[in-house]
């Protein structure tokens, strides 16, 4: 029997595949949909042709088309998995942690090493998918670190705090490998979020699906 056979299911891999939500859409709040809706105007019975001042609308189905803000289950996996490695490797580890770490060694080890450590691990396996993880991580550290405002307001404040951290602070800081001693929680997580990546998101909805809804999808 091949090997590969005896190699336990890794942590956080679902065997089942999500079906699309119905969502409430409120027009204070932004929602990401599986399958984006369009609208088209209903002007049938608008008399001679004529539309209301308030246009009806109905959806309409689009076909289906993945933003690159939309996390697939092995990114948000990844994104985990990152997040456990940060904590290991400052020292915080916990049970979960403890869980994870035997569950991906018991894996590595039942395939005869014919597995990648870093797959078993279930983190980023190239420079690119490993820098944005990075970048990431620490753009969520950034908006946690925004206390005492609704999620949306906090992604709105980060998106602010991005602009005026590229113009006022990283062109000066863009050399060093530490933030300076100075710096705020905020700008230091900020800081190590433009190292790791030249292509900072910097609209609220981006930040809002990095920090919020990969969360808790």
């Amino acid at each position: 029997m091949d090997r590969l056979m005896a190699v336990p299911e890794l942590p956080g891999v679902d065997s089942g595949s999500g079906a699309g939500m119905s969502v409430l859409i409120r027009h204070d709040m932004p929602v990401e949909l599986d399958e984006p809706l369009g609208y088209e105007c209903c002007d049938r019975d608008a008399p001679n042709g004529v539309l209301p001042p308030v246009m009806r609308e109905r959806p309409v189905r689009r076909a289906p088309a993945r933003s690159p803000a939309h996390a697939t289950h092995d990114e948000l996996r990844q994104h985990d998995a990152f997040e456990g490695a940060q904590r290991i490797a400052s020292g915080r580890i916990t049970a979960d942690d403890q869980v994870w770490l035997s569950k991906a060694f018991t894996a590595f080890l039942a395939a005869g090493g014919s597995l990648p450590l870093e797959r078993c691990l279930g983190l980023p396996r190239n420079d690119c998918t490993l820098r944005r993880a990075c970048r990431d991580y620490w753009l969520r550290r950034a908006w946690k670190s925004l206390a005492n405002l609704s999620p949306w307001r906090r992604s709105e404040r980060l998106a602010a705090a991005i602009r005026d951290f590229r113009g006022r602070h990283w062109v000066r800081w863009r050399t060093l490998d530490e933030p300076p001693t100075h710096a705020s929680p905020l700008e230091a997580a900020l800081f190590q979020a433009f190292r790791s990546s030249e292509r900072i998101p910097s609209t609220a909805m981006q930040l809002h699906n990095i920090a919020y809804h990969r969360r808790h999808s």
